[in-house]
């Protein structure tokens, strides 16, 4: 796409990543993009296409790769190389006359891209940050087959009839406004679903075992840097100030979760310590992100905290899996797409193999892993549930060490396991297409104004039955 703008004066462009279904691409465009340049841009896309041009790599030196671009005028991509770690190859890819900064790969040649379409125009900052300047967002996506673009463009068109957003204004279940971004105006009847799901949620956790606990909204900011989300998350934290102290709006629940396991000695006894909160959890989200209830500022997240030994963690992690795919089902979600991600060279706190093991074991056989998103009946990825093993707590929260009956040692600190288990606010908003939750059940009418009593002590022992 980027090719295809290389005629003036659409320079600068910036950045163009490859993103789920499609890519983008960003550019420092005084004008406004119009449905028509999008036209353009296509077709000039095809022709190139159509060309079948080769598309080669080469490799600079960091300045080399910076005075190329600058004397083109490209600053912005000065700066991406600026930050790219001093270890990496600078690559660049050629096609024709258009070279590009990319770390690819990309297809042999232009002729190999068949399927693709230029979808809208949305505004990004630079870099994200929404103290530079705003650039303009061509968003695209492309398949292997022309056939398989037209199912996804199908899917969007099925999806946007089903907007959640539009649904909950329908069936007068939810609302959202200016006045208050990001956040959710539940109605009477959207929150007694709200309270069904939650209740049928807290039943669950009761029968596996759970403690149900309640945290402070507020905390003390040395508790965030502490744990490392004030470093890596201090712009998303909504923080305020009292007494010459600062506190934060809890962006989660896990710090505040180990801070009541601390409290008082623990026995070996006494673990597995199944905990869960119904967390009211507050996150600075910009705002061109905020989407329904799929992308909000204040959301309880149910958050489930297990500490356990070693020796526990595959039939802890079997018993989420079990629980998970009981609720998915209960809800008629049937299409599950699972996904395991191991651990980072660059992590912190130390990790038994054998611990890994255990959790190998565990997925294996119930053909899940540590990450799971629900697929909608659109075909659409929403993340919902995360499992996740977290040693490092260890270090960065002191945990109250244990008194285990072991050679060498009367002492020894157990790693916690730590995982979601329904993120409620984007639980719902999947919640809404269900028929079950949507559909009253059923509807009394009198015919005469005598029966009105009748009517409403039937009604009364209905909704209480």
């Amino acid at each position: 796409m980027a090719a295809s703008c290389t005629r003036k004066p659409l320079f600068p462009w910036t950045i163009g990543p490859v993103v789920e279904n499609g890519f983008y691409y960003d550019f420092a465009y005084k004008k406004t993009f119009t449905p028509h340049d999008l036209e353009q841009i296509q077709a000039k896309m095809k022709k190139l296409a159509a060309e079948n041009l080769s598309v080669t790599r080469s490799v600079m030196s960091r300045d080399e790769a910076i005075q190329f671009f600058r004397a083109q005028g490209e600053e912005y991509k000065a700066q991406i190389i600026d930050s790219i770690p001093t270890n990496d190859d600078i690559s660049l890819y050629k096609q024709g006359d258009f070279t590009d900064l990319c770390r690819g790969p990309h297809v042999p040649s232009t002729g190999k891209l068949k399927a693709f379409k230029l979808m809208k125009v949305a505004g990004a900052y630079w870099r994200g940050d929404p103290n530079n300047e705003m650039l303009q967002r061509i968003y695209g996506t492309a398949w292997a087959t022309k056939k398989q673009l037209k199912e996804y463009l199908h899917r969007l068109a099925e999806a946007e009839k089903r907007d959640h957003r539009k649904l909950g204004k329908y069936l007068d279940l939810f609302h959202v406004q200016e006045e208050a971004p990001g956040m959710v105006f539940w109605h009477d009847k959207g929150w007694t679903v709200y309270l069904l799901i939650q209740d049928y949620i807290r039943r669950l956790l009761r029968q596996h075992g759970y403690q149900e606990v309640n945290t402070p909204q507020l905390v003390d900011r040395s508790l965030w840097e502490k744990s490392g989300h004030w470093d890596k998350f201090g712009d998303m934290i909504f923080s305020t100030h009292s007494e010459n102290r600062d506190y934060a709006v809890k962006p989660m629940n896990c710090p505040c979760h180990i801070q009541i396991f601390n409290q008082g000695l623990k026995s070996f006894r006494e673990l597995p310590l199944r905990m869960a909160e119904f967390g009211s959890c507050h996150r600075n989200e910009p705002s061109g992100t905020l989407h329904g209830l799929l992308r909000i500022r204040n959301f309880v997240q149910d958050d489930a905290h297990i500490f356990c030994t070693e020796e526990q963690i595959q039939s802890e992690v079997s018993d989420f899996i079990d629980l998970v795919f009981n609720v998915y089902g209960d809800f008629g979600f049937r299409d599950i797409i699972v996904k395991l991600s191991t651990r980072p060279e660059q992590r912190v706190g130390s990790f038994k193999v054998s611990a890994l093991i255990s959790i190998y074991s565990a997925i294996s056989g119930a053909c899940a892993s540590r990450y799971l998103r629900l697929l909608s009946i659109l075909f659409f990825l929403s993340g919902c549930n995360t499992l996740k093993i977290s040693p490092e707590n260890l270090i960065k929260y002191s945990l109250t060490p244990l008194w285990l009956p072991c050679s060498g040692s009367s002492i020894e600190a157990v790693s916690p396991v730590v995982y979601l288990l329904i993120k409620g606010p984007n639980f719902s908003g999947c919640m809404i297409l269900c028929r079950q939750l949507t559909e009253h059940k059923f509807c009394l009418h009198n015919f005469t104004t005598s029966s009105i009593w009748l009517i409403k002590e039937l009604g009364s022992c209905l909704l209480f039955a």
